[in-house]
């Protein structure tokens, strides 16, 4: 189950991806912006429950969004 659904630039590809954090890790989804990143990232995290994680370029935690 997930505890929470991260938004990143992967350091592999340089792509904005979302992956779901919990009890496994899902395998990541590329995406071609941040913006779009992030909408799918909220979609899911609100879909489940879930807290929402956005990381900057760097990976440090740029914003964090409970569940509504």
């Amino acid at each position: 189950m997930a505890t929470n659904v991260q938004v990143f630039r992967d350091p592999d590809t340089g792509q904005w991806s979302v992956r779901e954090v919990g009890d496994e890790e899902t395998s990541t989804t590329p995406y071609s912006s941040k913006e779009e990143a992030e909408r799918e990232g909220r979609r899911l995290a609100e879909e489940r429950g879930v807290d929402l994680l956005v990381h900057d370029e760097t990976g440090t935690t740029e914003k964090t969004e409970e569940p509504s």
